[in-house]
Order: structure tokens, then sequence, then C-alpha cells
């Protein structure tokens, strides 16, 4: 009876833990006394400390019953993993933006439809008679950026993912592009499990895709249409594929590599390295090294070129960057910035488990077969790349820029879960899986916390929704012939509503002041969509004060679920009662509409 008690305790503890780590906390009545819980940690600490004391109570039925439950963990271990991957997919489609709102989603999306129409360019003839310098910076939306030549705009972001998109969307219509990521999402973790199992350590495997799958990182990227997430799982992929032996497995690697440095190109140090790794390997491959060593590298070579020749097409040169120069992009100095930015964002979101990963890499705890050595040269080597990519790249102050190491996460998740292993291995039974289990869901918890206080699960989706709910009341509410001065919305009302968007970043004091009559004089009704944050940026570009209103008619003003306003800015403009307006974040796809810019 006091076996079952303690049981039934522990097993409350433990789904407590998981209800406070999803929910954020739990809180009820119970005989008129109100119990509230917030801290996920304190309900597992009282699991921990009843299994200590049923351990002591009752240790040889412990030991029974942890074989048992590690046995049937072992059974059961794909369909764990196939369960979070399928989680991953359907929280994305669930909570996933579906929008394409920013610089990035709508970069990518919009892009996405090019490919699908066959076009590499957006012609801009509008440019030509617009006054101001920079007019054809100034008619490029976030994501995009002058031609270097002619008027006309071209995408800043690789083209691996749009491409992706293209396929998806004539598979798929509207809501094709906006799947890809959770699919990718639901591959990455199923590929970590991969490459622990064709390490031989099922266990860390199926450890590295439920923590992959729980991810703080790697769920909000899911969220979004962005490159993060697929190439992770492309290159998560790719090494799993090299740590087989034939030639086929390196000719996959080859062409998934291939795909994966289109997606993003500046990730080239990581073939580079997995390169070096297959030539180490060539007098170690028993005949077919040199075979392997080339079906890895041709299709990247296709790949380079592919990439050589579109940015030459886009930005007048192969080694041109839709970004910027190499001396912008990369500097020693931010060297140590990036370190700490990196291992301060991992910690947070991944606990210090995440960085028993070296003890693996180095030997201390893999004892891997068949081959320890050339495993861990592989994944070190993958690692590798991707922290050099950036650790000498643009520094970013917020935690979700940690997303640049997500090729690397699921390998150093398996990593550090092999090294957790060894080192609870040095216990006596039952303590070893008693201490390894308990570490393992204090580090589930912990991520899983931390994602929903992110506002990734619900919140995200509603603040993207506003760039779709201004772009429809534009859409059906301003003249087909409107320009919108704006900066933030200045891809999504391109997207949503087909308006000409004019970029007021580019816009110095005269000429921004000037714009409305510019635009006037060229056959647009000017109009402007300024968010509150954006409102102190106008200002200044306009030499007005801090607390000035900004010098155009109210047209429409949102407050929920982020603060915004639409202005007539024509210079003849009339007041108007201003229209009140509400998000409505309802899942929807539309399709992109045409921009009229002769």
């Amino acid at each position: 009876a006091s076996r079952a008690v303690l049981l039934v305790l522990i097993l409350l503890c433990i789904l407590w833990t998981a209800a406070v780590a999803l929910t954020g906390g739990v809180q009820f009545h119970f005989a008129g006394v109100l119990i509230r819980s917030r801290d996920s940690f304190r309900p597992l600490t009282a699991a921990a400390v009843l299994l200590i004391v049923y351990g002591f109570l009752f240790r040889e039925a412990l030991i029974r019953e942890t074989d048992a439950l590690v046995r049937v963990a072992r059974r059961i271990a794909p369909f764990a993993t196939a369960a979070a991957a399928v989680a991953v997919v359907a929280a994305a489609i669930h909570w996933g933006t579906f929008a394409a709102s920013g610089a990035d989603s709508y970069g990518y999306v919009s892009q996405a439809y090019l490919w699908a129409e066959g076009r590499l360019r957006i012609d801009q003839p509008i440019a030509a008679r617009l006054p101001w310098p920079s007019a054809d910076s100034s008619l490029a939306p976030l994501g995009y950026k002058a031609a270097s030549q002619g008027h006309a705009i071209v995408p800043t972001y690789a083209p691996g993912l749009p491409i992706l998109m293209a396929l998806a969307l004539r598979l798929a219509g509207a809501c094709g592009p906006f799947v890809v990521v959770p699919i990718c999402a639901g591959l990455l973790v199923w590929s970590a499990y991969a490459t622990g199992r064709r390490l031989g350590v099922t266990g860390a495997g199926a450890i590295a895709a439920i923590l992959t799958a729980a991810s703080p990182i790697v769920l909000f990227q899911s969220m979004w249409p962005m490159s993060d997430v697929p190439v992770a799982a492309l290159w998560t992929m790719v090494v799993a594929l090299l740590l087989g032996r034939s030639r086929a497995s390196a000719v996959g690697a080859g062409i998934i590599a291939a795909m994966a440095l289109l997606v993003r190109p500046n990730l080239l140090l990581v073939p580079a390295a997995l390169g070096l790794w297959l030539l180490w390997q060539v007098p170690r491959a028993r005949g077919n090294g040199v075979a392997r060593l080339i079906g890895f590298a041709l299709p990247l070579g296709v790949a380079s070129i592919v990439v050589a020749a579109l940015n030459d097409y886009w930005y007048g040169g192969p080694w041109g960057s839709g970004y910027g120069g190499f001396d912008y992009l990369y500097s020693a100095s931010r060297f140590r910035p990036n370190v700490t930015a990196y291992v301060t964002d991992l910690w947070q979101t991944h606990t210090a488990f995440i960085f028993l990963f070296p003890l693996a890499l180095i030997g201390v705890t893999m004892p891997l077969q068949p081959d320890t050595r050339s495993a861990r040269a592989l994944l070190g080597s993958a690692i590798a790349g991707v922290w050099l990519s950036y650790l000498f790249y643009i520094p970013f102050s917020d935690w979700w820029y940690v997303r640049f190491l997500l090729p690397a996460l699921p390998l150093m998740l398996l990593l550090a879960a092999i090294a957790a292993s060894r080192l609870a291995a040095l216990l006596a039974p039952p303590w070893n899986t008693l201490v390894l289990g308990t570490i393992l869901l204090a580090v589930l918890a912990s991520e899983l916390s931390f994602a929903r206080d992110t506002a990734t699960f619900g919140r995200l989706r509603e603040l993207e929704h506003r760039y779709i709910d201004i772009a429809r009341y534009v859409d059906a509410t301003l003249p087909p012939n409107a320009a919108i001065l704006c900066m933030q919305h200045s891809g999504a009302l391109r997207f949503y509503a087909g308006r000409l968007t004019v970029r007021y970043d580019w816009l110095d004091a005269p000429w921004l002041a000037r714009a409305g009559r510019d635009l006037q004089a060229a056959g647009y009704h000017p109009y402007a969509v300024i968010e509150d944050w954006e409102a102190a940026d106008v200002r200044r570009r306009l030499d007005l004060p801090p607390d000035a209103p900004l010098p155009w008619a109210l047209v429409a003003r949102m407050l929920e679920p982020a603060p915004l306003t639409v202005y007539d800015a024509a210079p003849d403009a009339a007041p108007v009662m201003p229209v009140a307006l509400t998000g409505t974040n309802v899942r929807e796809c539309l399709m992109q509409k045409r921009v009229d810019a002769r």
C-alpha cells in the first residue's frame, strides 16, 4: 500500500510539472482554499525527493521497475520520436503566423511567387519619375534591394527556401509556402533521432529528438516562414547520411547539402568541413573513399555555380550578397560579444545541459561503435562549421538570434545526451536511471516554460496577423493608385493589398516632407502607414520635435495587437473622422496581389 501511494504521488508530481510547464501555471480551489502553482521545478523537485524516498524504502523493487522502464523506452523510442515530430508539425501549423509580414517572412514568401512565375526581378519603371535620390531603393520593400542595373528590385534572401515554397505553392496553393517550415521542423526532429541511431545510441538519439522538438528556438522559428529550421533540418540529414558507409549515402548527402547551400550560402564552412572529413576518410574507406568524396562534392559544385550566377544577376558579381559586403558582415572584433551572446542564449533556452556536448565530442564519454574517432570528427566538423560561420558575424542582442546556431543544435543535444547517459551510468542502479530521468525532465520542463513565456503559442500569430488586417483595410478602402509611405509594412502592403510602397527610411528631411507632392505629380495618392515605434524615426527625418504629431491627416488607427496609424499624406488632404481598426487573428491563406509600378 505504501509503495502504491508513493508511486501515485510521484506520478502526480510529474504530471503537475508537465501541466505547469505547458500552461504557465494552474490554479483552483480545494475545500475553500486557493491552490496556485506557477513554478514547474517545485513539483519536479517533489517528485525527485519522493523517488529518493521510494528508492531507499523499496530499492530492489525500484531496480526491477527502472530496468523494465528502460526496456520499454528502448522499444518505443522510434514511436516517441515520431510523435514528437508530428507534435512539432501540428504546433507549427496550429500556432504558425501564416503571414507574409515582416522582412524575412515577406521576403521568402514573395520570392517564392517570383520563382513560380518564372521571374527573378521586379521592374519598377515608376522610379524614373521620382525626383529624390535612391528612388530605386525607396521602392524596394523589406526583403528586397535595388537591382544593380535598371529600375528594378531583386530579393535579398537566398533562393533555396523560396524554391521549396514555390513547389509547395504549385502543389497546395496559397497555404503551400507556409507549410514548408512546419514539415521541415518534423524532419529536423526525426533527423536528430536518425543521427543517434546511426551512431549506435538509439536512446540518446530519441532524447536529442525530443529535446529538439521542445527547444524554444526550434518552436519559435517553426512558426515563421523563414529559413532557419529548413537549413537545420537539411544539414542534420546530411550528417546522418554521411555516417553511412556507402557511395549512395554520400551522394544523397551531397544532394541535400547542395539544397542546404542554396537555402543559406553563408554556411559554406559547413560543407567545407564535411568535405575535409570525407577527404580524411579516404584511406579508411576500403576503396570507395574517393567515390564518396566526389559524390558529395559534385552536387555542391553545381549549387555553388547556381549561387554565383544568381549573385551576379541580382547584385552585379558572383561574390555579391543581398546583405552587404564581407567587410560589413564579418569582423574579428565581434568574436567576444558573439561568444557571450550565444553561450548566454543557449544556457537560457536549453539549460547547462547542452554544454555537456564537449565531453562526448572529445571522447571522455563517447565510447561509440564502430568508429568513435570518425564519428566524433564528423559531428565536431559540422558543429565547428556552424559556430565559425557566426562567431564573427554581426552581433544581435535578442535571444532568438541563437537561431543562427540551429544547424548545430540537434548535434549538440545528441552529444549532450550521450555524455549525460555515460555519466549517469557511473552510478549504481537504480540511481543511474533516476538521475538521468530527472535531469531530462528538468531540461524538458525548462525548454517548454521558456517557449511558453516568449509568446510562441498564440500571441505570435496574433501579432503577425495585423499585417494582413491593415493590408485588407488598405485594399478595401484606399484608391487603387495609393502609394504608401511606410517601412515595417512595406512588404505586406504590396503582397496583400497590391499597393505601391515607398520606404520612408530612404528619404531624408527635405525629400520626405515633399514626398506626398512628388507622388501626386507621378499620378499616385500618397498615404502613410506608421507603427507607433516607427514614429520617432519619422519625426527625426522630418526635423520635428520628439512630441510633435506627424504632419498628415489621420485616417485610421489600430491599438491592438500593436498600435499603428494610417495617414493621408496628400498636401491637400481634408480632415476625416478616423476609423478604429481591430485585429482579427483569423487563420487564412491569401494569394499575392500584383503591384502596378508603372
